[in-house]
C-alpha cells in the first residue's frame, strides 16, 4: 500500500478508533462498488487501511514504521544457523571459533554499511519533504515522499532485526562442544 492509510481515510495520525470507525462507514458508503459513487479500487484501498488502523497493535507498527508483516525471526534466526552450519561442515575450518567469528563480523559489517547507506537515503527524503513542504505542492507527490520515507524506515527496522538475529546464531555457534578434527594420519588417538 503506497498512500498513506490516515490520508486514504481522511484523518490525521492522532484519530481516535470512533473517528477511525466513522470515517471508514462514511467513505465506504460513499466508494462502495454497489453505489452510483462506486469506485472498486477506492473502496478496497479504504477497507485495506481501515483493517490496519482499527487494529491497536498493526496500528502501533504502522506508526512506528515497522512492517506490517510478521518478521519470523525464528525462521530467520534457524535459516541462517543452517547457512553457517552447512559452511562449517563442508569446509571444515580448523579453528572453528574463529571461523564463527570471522562470519559474524563479516555479516555485522554488511548490515551497518546498509544502515548507512539506508540511513543517507532517509536524510535525503526527509530533507526533500522538508523544502516540498515550504511550497505549494501537488498532494500526490507528498503522499509519494511520504510512503518513500516509510519504506525507508521499515528497511531500518528490518536490518536491526537482522543484527539481532546474527548476535543469536553467533551465541548459538559458539555455545556448541566441538571436538577436534582428528588428522587422517594419525588415526583417532583413543583406538
Amino acid at each position: 500500500m503506497d498512500n498513506d492509510l490516515y490520508e486514504v481515510l481522511e484523518l490525521e495520525p492522532s484519530a481516535t478508533p470512533e473517528e477511525i470507525k466513522e470515517a471508514f462507514y462514511r467513505l465506504s458508503k460513499l466508494y462502495h462498488p454497489d453505489m452510483e459513487t462506486g469506485d472498486k479500487a477506492r473502496f478496497q484501498e479504504i477497507q485495506a487501511a481501515y483493517e490496519i488502523l482499527i487494529d491497536p497493535e498493526t496500528r502501533r507498527k504502522y506508526d512506528n514504521c515497522e512492517p506490517l508483516t510478521r518478521l519470523d525471526p525464528e525462521a530467520a534466526l534457524n535459516t541462517i544457523l543452517e547457512m553457517m552450519f552447512d559452511d562449517i561442515v563442508n569446509d571444515c575450518p580448523d579453528d572453528i571459533i574463529e571461523y564463527i567469528e570471522e562470519e559474524y563480523s563479516k555479516n555485522v559489517d554488511a548490515v551497518h554499511v546498509r544502515l548507512k547507506e539506508i540511513e543517507v537515503e532517509l536524510k535525503k527524503y526527509t530533507d526533500f519533504s522538508k523544502r516540498v513542504k515550504k511550497v505549494e505542492v501537488n498532494q500526490a507527490l507528498l503522499r509519494l515522499l511520504r510512503s518513500k520515507v516509510r519504506t525507508i524506515k521499515q528497511n531500518i527496522y528490518i536490518e536491526k532485526k537482522k543484527l539481532e538475529v546474527y548476535a543469536e546464531v553467533r551465541k548459538l555457534l559458539l555455545g556448541l562442544e566441538i571436538d577436534p578434527v582428528p588428522d587422517p594420519f594419525l588415526g583417532n588417538l583413543n583406538d
